[in-house]
Formats: C-alpha cells, structure tokens, sequence
C-alpha cells in the first residue's frame, strides 16, 4: 500500500517479483483482465521486474536500480536483505 500510495504521488515505482509466479496476489481471483482484482488496485501505476534476488546476477541488477533510487521498500523477513548483501 505505502508503493501504491507513492506511485500515485507520481514517483517511479518498480515491483520486483520472484520468477515463475510472481505475487501471489496475482491469482486472488480473476476480475481484472485475467488479474486479481486487488493486485491490481494495489499495483497500479508501477513497473514490474522479475528478479530472483538470490542469484548472484541479481545483485548486479539491483545495484543499477538502487544507483538512481530515493527509497527502497522491501517485505522480506527480518535481516534477509542484509544476509543478501
């Protein structure tokens, strides 16, 4: 919601999303165009990046990303970003 909130402020707001399944809110149901329809309010205005955070490759990816960033919001478990590097 705080992304959400962002994006309508009118920042750039890029969703990382895990491979092959992506948000698990995508298939709450399908109202949307085949999408959730709470996916999509939640989403919306924002870019999406498939991304598995735990390749190495990732970090490189990340690193761009954050080069040019304000704010980094993440939902991982307490100090899972920080055994990531």
């Amino acid at each position: 919601f705080c992304t959400r909130q962002l994006a309508d402020l009118g920042a750039r707001v890029i969703k990382v999303e895990r491979p092959g399944s992506g948000d698990f809110a995508r298939d709450y149901d399908e109202r949307v165009n085949g999408l959730a329809s709470h996916f999509v309010w939640t989403n919306r205005s924002k870019e999406s990046l498939t991304l598995n955070v735990k390749q190495d490759e990732a970090g490189q990816v990340l690193d761009k990303l954050l080069s040019t960033a304000d704010v980094l919001v993440q939902n991982l478990a307490p100090g899972a970003a920080q055994r990531m590097g």
